[in-house]
């Protein structure tokens, strides 16, 4: 697995279709059909439940091959202002980052929606995992959410009836509460208070975040 720091994000790894190199100049990576592999990205970024930043409209405006000015015209913007937008990295107008996920849409995401679109922009869809497997397969790159297994405290019962076969925490009374690869799959409630984690005994992680939740995430 190889985390791919991309600059809209930063919670993605490669699970396949690359190779990490030595190189006379020092270690580097090569990844296979690379323009498809940022597309991939585009289509993350697409879905982000926050306002896009004058670097994020950069990367889709040249996935969709568009000039500064010609999505100046689609905003009725000067090509001048949409070049301040994206060497600032602010966010942009409302507006201005409606209309260029709708564009990306229309091209390379038309299952989304506009409804669906406005509610990114208005900061109301599904945030993204913690952690985007980037994926490899027929030629293509797609994305799913990484194996995230959560615990919450639960008193006196066996955890036989929860673990997945292959499984082999010893955490003491906690059951699973949450298992999924589903990008838009119910969320872990965030609220839960637990105390850290007994020892791992498989080779999996177990990690307790800021918050108390307990996560295992199979790699």
């Amino acid at each position: 697995m190889f985390h791919y720091k991309h600059f809209a994000l930063d919670n993605l790894w490669l699970a396949n279709g690359y190779q990490e190199l030595s190189t006379s100049e020092g270690p580097a990576v090569s990844f296979e059909l690379e323009d498809d592999l940022e597309r991939c990205v585009a289509r993350l970024v697409l879905r982000m439940p926050k306002r896009i930043r004058g670097w994020d409209l950069r990367f889709l405006r040249r996935q969709l091959g568009m000039s500064q000015a010609d999505f100046g015209v689609m905003v009725e913007r000067d090509a001048q202002t949409v070049a301040r937008w994206e060497k600032a990295g602010t966010e942009i107008p409302r507006f201005c980052d409606l209309t260029i996920r709708t564009l990306f849409a229309a091209r390379f995401n038309t299952t989304m929606t506009v409804s669906e679109l406005q509610q990114c922009v208005d900061l109301k869809s599904k945030p993204l995992p913690a952690k985007v497997i980037l994926v490899l397969s027929n030629g293509t790159w797609n994305f799913q959410a990484a194996d995230t297994i959560v615990f919450r405290r639960i008193a006196d019962m066996s955890l036989s009836n929860f673990l997945p076969r292959g499984f082999d925490f010893d955490v003491a009374a906690y059951g699973v509460i949450y298992q999924t690869r589903s990008m838009t799959g119910p969320r872990a409630d965030p609220t839960v208070d637990l105390p850290t984690a007994s020892k791992v005994v498989s080779s999996r992680t177990l990690t307790t975040s800021s918050n108390g939740k307990i996560e295992a995430t199979i790699n």
